[in-house]
């Protein structure tokens, strides 16, 4: 075997009857409906779990449907694409906030995730690999604890896969490809209106135009990638010319823009300095070592750099063995998201979830290649298939153990603290009340108030800028100073504790 490499798919079907390295359509469907009705009937909460990004999507999707068009407190808002809050209006069409509604979507999207990562699986691949991933990839904790959570990850991972997958058919010249191209085209645009880092099918539409072409018609080949981006264009046109009239720094966000943020000093002004290289060089090996971290302790367990690094050495070595067969859309999105995670201007688990089913799919590959060269020959094929349907039913055993499906307890207890103190505002507040506080999108959501926040400006101006009535403090050390300037200023003050939760809170009213 050497000088080559035995393919996961082909070591199943050479290590196992065709019935089960080629399970049937019907058994395929059934388990992902049955993932799919688990998901919106069984693992659906009612409970709204807060956040500042699922308040912003709220409040937006709100905006849109009470026709004010896409708005945050009135203003123009430009952080991120309209995809998810246009899908969250329709959700609401009175703009009435229903938790219920909203996770129920969140959740039939988790289920379409499923299917979706399936879809691009299988293409060329045998259905018990495929399968196999895509549940170890949507039983995954680190995705399981995005149940529930009004972000647009599920909706991203969505159309991300199904790009993928009509790409990978229309790279296989099948009968149907230009229908698969259009797919594909349609497909990375929603993507890209879900998050902007749909970006990254970019790379892999061109790629597959380019491919499909000879001679001088190679530069026809860029027509997907083109129509592809004037379908991103519009988004894109109307972000500059709101930056350009919004004013900066922002006060009220923690980021001005996304492209601020990753490519300038100080996240909230477009005017500061650029990033020195040693600035990239930081963030690059600081976001290395978060994203190793993050699927090791998700895929295998255990949150440590040294398996991080050996879980992401692993991928990698998978995805050089694929890309040197055939460097396909699969290779050139992982690619692209990789890259991506790795300059961005911060770190959060939930950016990773698009990554878990090409770990799954890359370590398998590596996996396979590995037990091949410590036992090569043909009369070994039959245990290196059972081996890796070993590993998968393994990991998903593990999986199945640690499923987070409730809310950390953690966030419990601050939920708790954050409904109480908005409860107690509504009671003490007009509704045109304006009002300053810590969290304000999520006090807005609570309390239908205008708020504003004083995380990232501390500056006594805030007061008259926005024209606070109210102002809100809970026990931030860092806004000592900004408190006692509005406290000089106030006319009435109350107090709340709430001791079981470790929380108190006081109000000020202002002239």
């Amino acid at each position: 075997m050497d000088g080559e490499l035995t393919t996961p798919s082909a070591a199943i079907r050479s290590g196992t009857n065709a019935s089960l390295s080629s399970v049937s359509s019907w058994l395929v469907l059934a388990i992902l409906f049955g993932y799919g009705a688990a998901c919106v009937f069984l693992w659906t909460e009612g409970q709204w779990r807060l956040g500042w990004d699922t308040s912003l999507y709220v409040l937006t999707g709100r905006a849109l449907a009470l026709g004010q068009g896409y708005t945050y407190q009135g203003e123009p808002f430009l952080l991120r694409p309209p995809g998810w809050p246009w899908l969250i209006s329709l959700a609401l069409p009175d703009g009435r906030f229903d938790p219920l509604v909203l996770n129920r979507l969140v959740m039939l999207f988790a289920a379409a995730a499923a299917a979706a990562i399936y879809f691009a699986l299988s293409r060329g691949r045998d259905r018990t690999l495929a399968l196999g991933l895509t549940l170890l990839a949507v039983t995954t904790p680190l995705v399981v604890e995005r149940f529930n959570w009004v972000l647009a990850e599920f909706p991203f991972v969505t159309f991300l896969f199904l790009c993928a997958g009509c790409l990978e058919l229309a790279g296989r010249r099948g009968p149907h490809w230009r229908w698969a191209v259009a797919g594909a085209i349609v497909f990375g645009a929603t993507a890209f209106y879900m998050r902007s880092a749909g970006l990254v099918v970019l790379p892999a539409i061109a790629f597959l135009g380019w491919s499909r072409e000879r001679g001088a018609g190679r530069w026809s080949g860029a027509v997907p990638a083109l129509a592809t981006g004037l379908l991103c264009a519009p988004w894109l046109v109307y972000q500059r010319l709101a930056a350009a009239a919004a004013p900066a720094p922002a006060n009220q966000l923690l980021l001005f823009d996304y492209a601020t943020a990753t490519l300038r000093s100080d996240p909230r002004d477009p005017s500061s300095d650029w990033l020195s290289a040693g600035d990239w060089l930081s963030r690059i090996a600081e976001n290395a070592s978060s994203l190793g971290t993050e699927l090791a302790g998700s895929v295998l367990g255990a949150a440590s750099v040294p398996l991080g690094a050996l879980l992401l050495v692993l991928a990698f070595a998978g995805w050089v063995l694929a890309a040197r067969r055939r460097l396909g859309p699969l290779e050139w999105i992982a690619l692209a998201y990789t890259a991506l995670l790795l300059v961005y201007f911060t770190h959060a688990a939930r950016l990773v979830m698009p990554l878990i089913p090409f770990v799954y799919l890359y370590g398998a590959g590596a996996l396979s290649a590995i037990l091949d060269r410590l036992r090569p020959g043909v009369e070994f094929a039959a245990l290196r298939g059972r081996l890796v349907l070993a590993s998968f039913a393994l990991l998903m055993l593990l999986n199945l153990l640690r499923l987070p499906l409730e809310p950390d307890p953690r966030h419990e207890g601050r939920w708790a603290e954050v409904r109480a103190a908005a409860e107690w505002l509504e009671q003490l507040t007009p509704e045109d009340a304006v009002v300053l506080c810590g969290p304000a999108p999520t006090f807005a959501v609570l309390t239908g108030r205008r708020t504003y926040t004083y995380y990232f400006d501390h500056r006594p101006s805030l007061v008259d800028r926005h024209g606070i009535g109210y102002a809100l403090f809970g026990t931030r050390g860092d806004t000592a100073q900004l408190e006692g300037a509005i406290a000089e200023r106030a006319h009435s003050q109350w107090t709340i504790s709430i001791p079981e939760l470790d929380g108190a809170y006081t109000l000020y009213e202002l002239d």
